[in-house]
């Protein structure tokens, strides 16, 4: 796990008890330019876009996670010299079973290549009827905000802020 990192930003909804049970969780995220796009996962449940990743297991590293990640995705693969640590992010909220849930998602540029295109979703992924697009950041951004109910996505304010980063870092 990364150590030491750099903060992009902190979404910190103070809807917890300060005190309480804490539950952590480490994620990797990827961000796949192709040209001024960007490789996306779209739900065709709610219509948000997310960047391909998940969570770290126990005994993966971070290349580990992040090329299985967006594997089961998009159905690409990642290179694995081609990781480039761009930031963390921190997010907590009421959490489910413990009273905090703490996400830590580290986000990686990378580049893929094609392979077998073959999705491999988890049951609550295929659901969501998550597909690979590839879409401008300022595109992404503008659907992201234009959907109104997220209380089933809590990960839209997460990424859409990563989105919103990375385009002014871009000028």
């Amino acid at each position: 796990m990364k150590e030491n990192y750099n903060l992009l930003c902190c979404l910190d909804e103070k809807n917890y008890k300060e005190n309480g049970s804490k539950f952590q969780r480490t994620a990797v995220r990827a961000v796949i330019r192709d040209g001024n796009r960007i490789a996306m996962i779209r739900s065709s449940k709610y219509g948000e876009y997310k960047f391909p990743g998940g969570g770290m297991e126990k005994t993966e590293q971070i290349k580990d996670t992040i090329k299985r990640e967006v594997e089961e995705e998009t159905g690409l693969t990642v290179i694995s010299d081609s990781l480039k640590y761009l930031g963390s992010v921190v997010e907590r909220r009421k959490g489910e079973k413990e009273d905090i849930f703490e996400m830590l998602s580290h986000y990686y540029e990378c580049m893929v290549k094609d392979s077998n295109g073959m999705q491999k979703l988890d049951a609550y992924e295929a659901e969501y009827g998550y597909k690979l697009e590839y879409i401008s950041l300022e595109e992404a951004i503008i659907n992201n905000e234009g959907i109104k109910d997220i209380s089933n996505i809590p990960w839209i304010k997460r990424d859409t802020e990563v989105m919103k980063l990375l385009t002014k870092a871009a000028t």
